[in-house]
């Protein structure tokens, strides 16, 4: 909660991000350190463009190597609550050496257990996305 207090947001508003973020793991996140250059990456539905300058939810290249082809395993994997039939991958760099928290994604339920996400999959969540360069698609 206070990496988002220190990024000027209200108590109040951070800890309800921080409950959600905690809520979207299994365990309670480890702290890991990037080095200036490392590279996160995210997936997003093929040509819904970069991801938003907020969004804390990426993936090591180990986690993007080893996830399934198929997209519905992909993203139940990754615990997307809406699954698309392709992706775009998108990559970020750390700008400085910077604390990033990583947990194992909680499984969950869509749309009063219609559907069912194993979750399973290692989320990196960044909390100041200023730290890192723009988002940029990988494979043009």
């Amino acid at each position: 909660m206070n990496h988002l207090i220190d990024k000027g947001i209200e108590p109040p508003l951070a800890l309800t991000i921080s409950r959600k973020l905690l809520e979207s793991g299994l365990y309670e996140p480890d702290i890991t350190k990037l080095q200036t250059g490392e590279k996160l990456y995210k997936v997003v539905p093929r040509n819904s463009g970069p991801p938003g300058k907020n969004s804390p939810y990426f993936m090591t290249k180990d986690m993007l190597d080893h996830l399934p082809e198929d997209p519905s395993e992909a993203g139940s994997f990754l615990g997307l609550p809406q699954i698309p039939d392709s992706f775009d991958v998108y990559e970020i760099a750390a700008k400085t050496d910077v604390e990033v928290f990583q947990s194992e994604i909680a499984p969950f339920s869509v749309n009063g257990g219609e559907f069912t996400r194993l979750g399973g999959g290692i989320q990196t969540l960044v909390i100041n996305r200023d730290q890192f360069s723009a988002a940029r698609l990988l494979g043009e």
